[in-house]
């Protein structure tokens, strides 16, 4: 029995090593085709990173801005609030924001289905001015929901950064120092931040058009903090990973809390509490300024993957995931000159523009 189980382990073993040389040349294969200046891809069982990959400018202390997988680390915020009895995800935002009328509650925010508008009037992906949460907040006092809430699955920015304010005013704490005291510290995760000045490795990074231009990144921090300003490295964000997986999370979160955010809720089945869902797989990916980055974990084996670029709106799923294909990258051709807007178009343009999706209501 001891000799067979060692054959098994060494079949195992050989087969992984298999696939992460696939993987491997799968990455330095997209590095040169899109032009990525770094490239960082990291794997892990329950107790430890178990293969690794860097490449271009990307090493393991290379910093990335992880984008939207903030939203997980503000969701486990709102948990520990509702745990301590300060929070109810069932009661409406307007109980904790008054300012605002909204009926859509906690929960339906935290899982995408509260009809709140994309992106808010202020902190914007596209503002570049520093903003607090409490103004975007203000910001969106005026706007009116685009579905009822609990009907339709819709991402949004700005939802997630009333997040971050209710965690603010009910903590006496800002986002920043909340997740850092509740969150970061309590693991360790001694090389991530919310704040680009305090980034002390981020790589060059790229932004690209469709028509075949890149240029620089910009430099500043995301306006909607509370969902897209995290910046991390793969270890650390593994770590975070293998604290997801433990068999008792506590004390940051009880174990029934925890599991609570990877089931379907508000009647979506797309997103639990933050989290995206894809069984068997939880997770959840990003795309701000210059980076990509994905998170994806699997409870039951207890296995998880992180993939990030230095290159804004990238692909990475099929780099850790074998079962999908890379699409191919299109090719389009840089044009000599660019067509200007009249600027009499522009005014008629400006407005409140609403796209109703043709695809299912989840």
């Amino acid at each position: 029995a001891s000799s067979t189980m060692k054959y098994l382990l060494l079949f195992l073993s050989l087969n992984l090593a298999a696939q992460f040389e696939k993987i491997d040349a799968a990455a330095r294969q997209q590095l040169e085709a899109q032009r990525i200046p770094a490239l960082s891809l990291a794997f892990s069982d329950a107790t430890q990173t178990i293969h690794q990959l860097h490449l271009g400018t990307g090493t393991p202390q290379t910093q990335y801005r992880a984008g939207s997988i903030t939203k997980l680390f503000t969701a486990i915020a709102i948990m520990q609030l509702v745990e301590a009895g300060k929070l109810d995800l069932d009661s409406p935002i307007s109980r904790y924001l008054p300012e605002l009328q909204f009926k859509s509650t906690l929960r339906q925010i935290v899982s995408h289905r509260s009809g709140i508008v994309r992106e808010p009037g202020q902190g914007h992906y596209f503002d570049t001015n520093p903003t607090t949460l409490k103004q975007i907040t203000a910001s969106l006092k005026n706007t009116q929901l685009v579905y009822d809430p609990g009907t339709v699955t819709k991402y949004s920015n700005a939802a997630i950064s009333l997040l971050g304010d209710v965690i603010e005013r009910t903590s006496g704490l800002t986002y920043r120092q909340y997740i850092q005291q509740h969150i970061l510290n309590p693991l360790k995760l001694t090389h991530t931040t919310l704040k680009l000045s305090e980034a002390t490795h981020l790589p060059k990074s790229l932004m690209w058009t469709t028509d075949g231009r890149e240029f620089p990144a910009p430099n500043f921090d995301l306006g909607t903090s509370s969902a897209g300003n995290l910046i991390t490295t793969t270890e650390d964000l593994l770590s975070f990973a293998r604290w997801l997986m433990r068999d008792d999370p506590s004390p940051i979160l009880t174990r029934k809390s925890l599991h609570q955010m990877w089931l379907p809720q508000s009647g979506g089945t797309r997103f639990g509490i933050g989290f995206a869902l894809n069984p068997p797989y939880i997770g959840h990916s990003g795309a701000v300024y210059g980076h990509s980055s994905i998170l994806q974990l699997d409870p039951k084996l207890k296995t998880a993957a992180v993939a990030f670029a230095a290159k804004d709106s990238l692909n990475l799923r099929p780099l850790i995931d074998s079962s999908v294909d890379a699409n191919p990258v299109p090719a389009f051709k840089q044009l000599a000159t660019y067509p200007t807007i009249p600027p009499a178009f522009i005014s008629k343009a400006i407005g409140c523009l609403l796209y109703t999706s043709p695809s299912p209501r989840d």
